[in-house]
């Protein structure tokens, strides 16, 4: 969007993608050098999905599991990727090691704020029934408050509890 609007010549768009990923697979071929293959395949499932994401005739992102798999690869991933880089010789990674590994990756205390999902559920359910604003446009108002308040409060709670 922003190359269209800019007027950024295709040429350039193109360089500056071929650099950045020429760069990141030196940095990434140097890690798993140092490390194992086991980094290459973790980081060639991230790279595939973010790939998939936006590229072919039917991106996953236009299909509604694409966040799913963006989450899981920017959530899980991720993050495995660092536990990997910087315990690979002293960790045994195994099922369990993987599965805390998964646990660890979800904001401790954030996931409680997914208790407020069957009322913003409700609330979307009455607006979808009369898209009214006199009568459901509070419905909007109130869940823009219900989702992201129980995050930074559960959020500010876990960063002061060190959790």
């Amino acid at each position: 969007m922003v190359v269209g609007k800019e007027n950024i010549p295709l040429k350039n768009v193109r360089s500056a993608y071929w650099i950045s990923g020429i760069v990141a697979l030196i940095i990434g071929l140097f890690l798993v050098l140092e490390t194992s293959l086991t980094l290459f395949y973790i980081g060639f499932g991230g790279m595939l999905i973010g790939a998939l994401y936006t590229m072919g005739p039917l991106p996953i992102n236009s299909a509604s599991f694409g966040e799913f798999f963006v989450g899981l690869s920017m959530g899980v991933g991720i993050f495995t990727s660092m536990v990997y880089i910087n315990a690979f010789d002293i960790v045994q990674f195994d099922w369990i090691t993987i599965g805390q590994i998964i646990v660890a990756s979800i904001p401790r205390l954030v996931a409680l704020s997914l208790l407020t999902f069957p009322y913003v559920l409700k609330n979307i359910g009455i607006f979808m029934k009369k898209q009214d604003k006199k009568t459901t446009f509070m419905t909007t108002i109130i869940n823009s408050a219900v989702i992201p308040v129980p995050i930074i409060i559960t959020f500010l709670i876990g960063a002061w509890l060190d959790i």
